[in-house]
């Protein structure tokens, strides 16, 4: 049976560490939102361990928002090793935290032959000096690390390969995966990725990521990887040392922090890294920032682990629920192919939810960069369960009778053409979503057919979604 200790105490956190160290099954951590004070501390994880902050006092409430910067741990200048490594099924999580001032700071998962995950989102890791012992992740057989909406402010590492401030090992090759995170490395030091020494095997990918130095010069060095992708980043060298990849729509531009110097990592408005990320990250493109805020607010999401409020995209609002006219989905999509900006639509239609669109005739062609929030309507949620469906649509999309062709269509020769839909039913459309044109196309968080609170969404006659061969990127 899996154990949920509850930390809203310096006390509490000591006894939940001790527990964690003899638990008999995975063990979940939950914080009360504070700061806490930790000694000192090699913590041998008995089994897998997630650390989760952000609870209401008792641990029984998450908050809907949950921000790095409101549960903090902090280690006043001692250092901080978690290891887990006695059982086959090796993971440590950490999720919605801040650890501070540690003079080391490691995680250990698996050991040689038995697979190791990390997974840390929505975390940050600062205060660790350039004089400190270590600031390692390493996953050994085979396993995995994932970085999601991380900061790593300026951590430098005692265990030094050449010049590496941060290490990020694959012991027996693995994946790492590193997402919307920001990475500040240490003067006159590198960021070095391992992957397997007896047989150079290690994959890794940079998606959306800030990798770069507020002092001075640095780089991001591979050793014994195979395969390093840089995707979307910004980054000021890249040293593979013989391992393969590529780089796409990436730079090697000052990201323009707002004031790295005092931990204000944040962007600037005149910063190349706002509205310049992809859709189309490895495992997914998360849903908030590090301290919670929407990730994706114009026409692409931000890089790093902060999504600004700096919004590039043309926006209109769909205030009726009729076929045509001002205000409506069909008026807001002709304006957004006019404009010369990429464009965000979103709901505002009065009444209770689900609010049915009856269409008379097709949806005009999508033709320029679109994107169709349907959670934006009062009274939607988005889904929050692993195996099922349960989001709460309040846009439902149909015609006024019979049957239409598609819903939503880019053609072969929109070159320019990309949509992104989310949080919609769709009902009664031979192909409810035809992607036969454009590139980086995201369709997530619909339903195709079936009912939505009592009003019945017939299926697709043909396919929900159609995707033809000159269309690319997509993400379904």
């Amino acid at each position: 049976q899996a154990f949920s200790l509850c930390v809203n105490s310096n006390v509490t956190f000591e006894s939940a560490l001790t527990i964690a160290g003899f638990a008999p099954d995975a063990t979940t951590i939950r914080f009360a939102a504070g700061t806490y004070q930790l000694t000192g501390r090699l913590v041998i994880l008995a089994r897998p361990t997630t650390l989760l902050g952000g609870y209401n006092a008792d641990c029984s409430v998450r908050k809907p928002i949950v921000n790095a910067a409101e549960t903090v741990i902090d280690m006043a200048g001692g250092p901080l090793y978690l290891q887990q490594d006695q059982t086959s099924d090796n993971l440590v999580a950490i999720d919605g935290l801040s650890i501070i001032n540690a003079n080391a700071f490691r995680i250990y998962a698996g050991t040689f032959g038995e697979q190791g995950t990390i997974a840390i989102s929505r975390t940050r890791i600062s205060g660790i000096p350039a004089s400190a012992g270590g600031g390692d992740l390493v996953a050994y057989g085979g396993g995995s690390i994932t970085l999601d909406n991380v900061l790593i402010d300026k951590m430098a590492s005692g265990m030094q390969i050449g010049n590496c401030a941060q290490e990020i090992s694959l012991v027996e090759g693995g994946t790492l995966l590193v997402n919307n995170s920001t990475i500040d490395i240490a003067p006159n030091r590198q960021l070095c990725v391992h992957g397997a020494a007896d047989t150079g095997e290690g994959y890794a990918s940079f998606a959306n990521s800030i990798v770069w130095s507020s002092v001075q010069t640095s780089e991001i060095r591979g050793i014994f990887m195979s395969t390093i992708n840089m995707l979307n980043s910004t980054f000021p060298a890249l040293n593979r040392n013989g391992a393969g990849g590529t780089t796409v729509a990436s730079s090697q531009t000052s990201p323009q922090w707002v004031d790295a110097a005092n931990g204000n990592y944040a962007l600037q408005s005149s910063s190349p890294a706002v509205n310049s990320g992809t859709a189309l990250v490895p495992g997914g493109l998360s849903a908030t920032d590090i301290l919670g805020h929407t990730r994706w607010l114009g026409s692409a999401p931000d890089r790093g682990a902060y999504e600004s409020a700096f919004n590039d995209a043309t926006q209109y609002s769909v205030i009726t629920a009729a076929d045509s006219g001002i205000g409506s989905l069909r008026d807001a999509i002709t304006q957004a192919n006019a404009s010369s900006n990429p464009a965000t639509i979103t709901f505002n239609i009065p009444g209770n939810c689900p609010r049915t669109i009856a269409l008379a005739t097709t949806l005009p062609q999508i033709t320029s960069p679109i994107i169709i929030d349907g959670r934006t309507q009062p009274g939607s949620s988005v889904n929050g369960d692993a195996d099922t469906f349960d989001a709460d649509l309040c846009v439902l999309l149909k015609p006024a009778s019979g049957s239409l062709s598609y819903g939503f269509n880019v053609p072969t020769g929109a070159t320019a053409g990309s949509l992104t839909v989310r949080g919609l039913g769709f009902g009664g459309f031979a192909q409810p979503v035809m992607l036969l044109g454009g590139a980086n196309h995201v369709i997530a968080g619909n339903q195709f057919g079936g009912s939505v609170t009592g009003v019945p969404l017939p299926g697709a006659t043909l396919s929900a979604i159609s995707i033809g061969v000159n269309a690319s990127g997509s993400l379904i």
